[in-house]
């Protein structure tokens, strides 16, 4: 399984897919005014100049200036294809992705075992050549002429193994500060204590869970402050996302 920010890079991308090995393709466009058109546009083309046999979804869309809605859109997408196969083999492509992008896939290379693919300017090297015989203004013009045509240089994909972080029984403090916007830190465990049924006593249960709250506070998904003397918690942007993203695939 492959998602692929689509952008600029139109015949980079398609190499790029093509060397996945992929047999289904998420072609993420942007949202909100020109750059949804043209992304959307580009993603029509590379649907239609895709073999049949693959199985290609144009439909999500993610705003690529806020990394926290393409972490939203990407854990969907993650959470739906994982629903169907816990082992399916994920691959985020970076070839035509903005920076916010790159820094929505790092963090949740933190969650995820991840592959990473990138296909760079294939005419960087002739670009440079050219900079001590041409006018600045001239090569720069021709960048930015030839760019979206550039067939693109090595393809390069390394795999992203994650320490685990996020146990599946973690996810649900994450929903209940969802739900709640925040809580003190007593009063959460004691909710989470309620959903899970546990036998321990309630003084092992709030050391437990007392030490995951804060394990997901050192992986960035929760904050924690000082309220009436109590330690409330709660999301942090990053967390937030995460969960609206999975949201979108369970209903609980």
């Amino acid at each position: 399984m492959l998602i692929a920010p689509v952008g600029w890079y139109e015949k980079r991308l398609l190499a790029s897919i093509y060397r996945s090995g992929a047999d289904t393709i998420y072609l993420i466009s942007g949202k909100n005014g020109p750059y949804e058109a043209i992304t959307t546009t580009v993603a029509k083309r590379l649907k239609q100049t895709l073999p049949p046999a693959l199985e290609v979804d144009i439909e999500n869309k993610a705003d690529f200036r806020v990394y926290t809605d393409i972490i939203s859109t990407f854990t969907k997408i993650i959470e739906m294809e994982r629903k169907k196969d816990k082992k399916t083999r994920i691959t985020v492509d970076l070839t035509s992705s903005t920076k916010d992008g790159v820094i929505a896939t790092s963090l949740l290379a933190r969650l995820y075992d991840l592959n990473m693919s990138y296909i760079p300017r294939g005419k960087l090297e002739e670009w440079t050549k050219q900079l001590g015989k041409e006018k600045p203004e001239k090569v720069l013009d021709e960048v930015l002429k030839d760019d979206a045509n550039d067939p693109g240089g090595k393809y390069i994909q390394y795999r992203v193994t994650t320490v685990p972080v996020l146990e599946e029984r973690w996810i649900i403090p994450l929903r209940k500060l969802y739900e709640s916007r925040g809580l003190p830190m007593q009063k959460l465990i004691q909710e989470i204590v309620k959903e899970t049924g546990e036998e321990r006593k309630i003084s092992a249960s709030q050391r437990y869970w007392g030490r995951v709250l804060h394990r997901l506070k050192d992986e960035l998904l929760v904050e924690m402050s000082k309220v009436n003397k109590k330690t409330f918690v709660e999301l942090s942007d990053v967390g937030r996302a995460l969960v609206e993203g999975m949201k979108m695939v369970y209903k609980k």
